[in-house]
């Protein structure tokens, strides 16, 4: 499948190619993991059942990342990686289509998410290598991706409707056949895109296993910085919320009285409010900022899950799905400009890796406590809803009081050296005069 190299392309085809990788890489996922609650349920499978089928993209997010990330930044292109990957997914989606059991549903969806959620991190980590200008030109690109979601469900709904079928057990098998196809277009796309070698590490190894791990664990050694520290432990609790949502929302709308072949559709209200934001996202960052974009993402996120614990009128259940897009566009992808520019440029790809890592151990405990509440609770939507709404409220107050950019907390540490310096100053009973000498030339080194 490897294609020789073609020169560097201008910077409009350049984006129209990458915002293509988007919609393909995107659209695979959304072809068939909306209505995956749904195909479960019309295969019988428990909520236990279903719990642990969703969290295998847990389980894979903790190893998955971290691997492909340090063989995409030391040792294979990651343009040879998102292929070798896409064509590995399609082949397991393709698999899971006469599935009934559920222990080999389960081990389908570990091999297929191991490759696949490399994809999104090594993809998003070229894209933004990539791009001169990546605070302004990712938002549009990555708006792509979202479309590619949106229209494979709304291709879904259309097949349903009107090419119905008895081959198959659920209806909603047909969306494995979907994501397959997209999967194979995207291992092929994958080897025209532009070239990213992989990078020398900067040290000598004190032992030859190092330099399979070095990329990882200096990726780790962003946790020293309070705002990545921060932001991680909300991405964990974020989502492990999200699973509450992906896992009860379908069964939530088919109690609402809306057909099968149009909860797809329905599913992609989240994904409208998305586009519009990716658009703007350029615009609107600057002005307002990365924290204040960030809690306004998890305000709504907190606000959806509040009325889905509600649950009704049907209208205000689906209006409230544009908050999903609101999260989405505020706090992911606000977050992976902010990594992108945390991390030394040979570590960007196992950095976001190391997110797709936090995010699959909030994962994997979300998706195993939904399953336990369906049980406890015989699927009553107000108690599953509800435990996820005061997680999101509780990192919105620890986003807002804790978190700071990096402008935030140099201006800190400078207003706290400065008000040291003068009560030294204040207090050298030997030298009263020399604060009013000194001090300018010392505020004009720390601002320097």
């Amino acid at each position: 499948m490897e294609l020789a190299a073609a020169p560097p392309a201008p910077l409009p085809l350049l984006k129209v190619r990458l915002s293509f990788l988007m919609f393909l890489m995107y659209g695979m996922l959304g072809a068939w993991y909306p209505v995956f609650t749904s195909l479960l349920h019309d295969l019988r499978f428990t909520p236990r059942e279903t719990a642990w089928a969703y969290a295998s993209y847990a389980f894979c997010a903790l190893i998955s990342p971290l691997i492909w990330g340090q063989i995409a930044d030391r040792f294979l292109a990651a343009q040879h990686c998102i292929s070798l990957c896409a064509m590995f997914s399609a082949a397991c989606l393709f698999a899971m289509i006469p599935v009934q059991s559920p222990i080999t549903m389960f081990w389908l969806c570990i091999f297929y998410f191991f490759f696949h959620i490399p994809v999104v991190s090594v993809s998003t980590s070229l894209i933004l290598r990539k791009l001169s200008h990546p605070e302004v030109d990712f938002g549009p690109i990555r708006m792509w991706g979202t479309i590619g979601w949106v229209v494979a469900n709304w291709f879904l709904s259309f097949w349903l409707k009107y090419f119905p079928t008895d081959f198959f057990l659920s209806q909603y098998s047909q969306s494995l056949i979907i994501g397959g196809v997209l999967g194979v277009v995207l291992a092929f796309y994958a080897c025209s895109l532009p070239a990213l070698p992989p990078t020398r590490a900067e040290a000598k190894f004190s032992h030859p296993l190092h330099r399979f791990v070095d990329a990882p664990m200096q990726a780790f050694q962003l946790f020293r910085q309070r705002s990545f520290a921060i932001y991680a432990v909300c991405v964990f609790g974020l989502c492990g919320s999200m699973p509450f949502a992906s896992q009860m929302m379908p069964l939530l709308l088919r109690k609402l009285d809306i057909s099968e072949e149009m909860v797809p559709t329905v599913l992609t209200m989240g994904q409208s409010t998305e586009v519009l934001l990716l658009l703007f996202l350029p615009a609107l960052l600057p002005r307002l900022g990365l924290k204040p974009t960030l809690l306004i993402g998890v305000f709504a996120w907190a606000t959806g899950h509040t009325l889905w614990a509600w649950g009704h009128p049907a209208w205000l259940v689906i209006l409230s799905l544009g908050l999903h897009g609101v999260f989405i566009c505020c706090f992911f992808v606000s977050g992976q400009l902010f990594v992108n520019r945390a991390a030394a440029p040979n570590i960007r790809i196992s950095a976001q890796a190391m997110l797709q890592w936090v995010n699959g151990g909030g994962l994997l405990v979300g998706n195993l406590s939904v399953g336990w509440l369906r049980d406890w609770s015989g699927d009553e939507f107000f108690w599953c809803f509800l435990p996820a709404a005061i997680v999101a409220w509780g990192l919105w107050v620890l986003l807002a009081l804790q978190f700071r950019t990096p402008a935030e907390a140099q201006k800190v540490g400078t207003e706290s050296t400065q008000a040291s310096l003068r009560s030294t100053h204040e207090n050298d009973p030997k030298e009263p005069g020399k604060r009013s000498q000194d001090l300018p030339t010392l505020d004009s080194q720390l601002h320097s």
